[in-house]
């Protein structure tokens, strides 16, 4: 009675455990820039806007995050590299940018 017991405890935890679990995050944001105006950030192309620099503000932002930004002609997603955030503002922050292809 006691082993049955037990095994009905087990398979209840267990059958919690499954039911219970959080969704999988996704493994990156997404940050669209393309409705925001130039003055809220920089962004500095190398290699044909392959890469970039850019400043701009907002929390959160890490590596593997994505950014997308619009010129004139086209949009583009770039993934972030590198980046650092200023001490003063500290939402202020600075990355190095590697476009995605589609």
């Amino acid at each position: 009675m006691i082993s049955t017991k037990f095994g009905i405890d087990l398979i209840n935890s267990f059958s919690l455990f499954i039911f219970t679990r959080k969704p999988k995050q996704s493994l990156y944001k997404i940050y669209d820039y393309t409705h925001q105006l130039r003055d809220n950030y920089v962004f500095e192309p190398i290699d044909d806007c392959a890469k970039g620099h850019m400043t701009a503000y907002g929390k959160g932002v890490k590596i593997g995050d994505r950014i997308i930004l619009q010129d004139a002609s086209r949009t583009c997603t770039y993934q972030v590299e590198e980046i650092d955030y200023y001490l003063d503002p500290p939402d202020m922050w600075i990355a190095l940018l590697k476009r995605v292809m589609h």
